[in-house]
């Protein structure tokens, strides 16, 4: 998998077998999800990347 940084998020570009559309459909299953969004075709998910007290 290849993935770029773009600073203030990172873009993953999957192989050719992953089918992006179908994980939309089945992340897009519950409208109470709180783990993610999905907007426009895109999915946003917040994760961590440093701890908060290592002052990045």
């Amino acid at each position: 998998m290849n993935w770029t940084d773009h600073e203030y998020y990172i873009k993953i570009v999957p192989p050719n077998e992953f089918i992006f559309d179908e994980c939309l459909i089945f992340l897009g299953i519950s409208n109470q999800e709180v783990l993610h969004q999905i907007k426009d075709g895109a999915v946003y998910k917040l994760i961590k990347i440093k701890d908060a007290r290592e002052g990045w």
